[in-house]
């Protein structure tokens, strides 16, 4: 077995540990909390682009291998996991204005989201980018 934590990884270093434990043999559930885990404004995870980043890394990474422990199923569902990590990773590059980043998100999401809803995505961010270099105020939900 690898080593326990990969230090490469900025964030998700637990959720890779635990995804290559439950590759690596059978574990076993137990339905008490074993561990706390203390938030604060300093915590890395407080920061959501670093936390879905570190969450589409941990489990892309390990993808290639649950394909040849994991039922068909399973591999789905971690797949379309991703997929809408990196989906939702576009948005929030949307909201803060990085519309390339945000279009390249969501045609990287194309395989596993639903292809209207990032196609409107797409072109929102299209939309979004003009008003942006036109200097109009950003319309108001209402």
């Amino acid at each position: 077995f690898d080593a326990p934590f990969d230090e490469s990884l900025v964030i998700g270093e637990d959720i890779d540990l635990w995804f290559r434990l439950v590759l690596h043999g059978p574990v076993l559930f137990l339905d008490r909390c074993l561990a706390y885990y203390r938030r604060h404004d300093g915590n890395i995870t407080g920061d959501a682009e670093k936390a879905l980043i570190g969450f589409i890394q941990a489990h892309s990474r390990n993808l290639a291998r649950a394909r040849e422990v994991l039922d068909p199923a399973a591999v789905e569902t971690i797949r379309r996991r991703i997929g809408e990590s990196t989906f939702i990773l576009g948005y929030h590059h949307l909201r803060h204005g990085r519309f390339a980043e945000a279009r390249r998100h969501y045609l990287a999401s194309l395989p596993d989201v639903d292809r209207r809803k990032v196609v409107a995505a797409y072109l929102k961010s299209w939309v979004h980018q003009g008003i942006h270099v036109l200097g109009l105020p950003p319309a108001r939900a209402g």
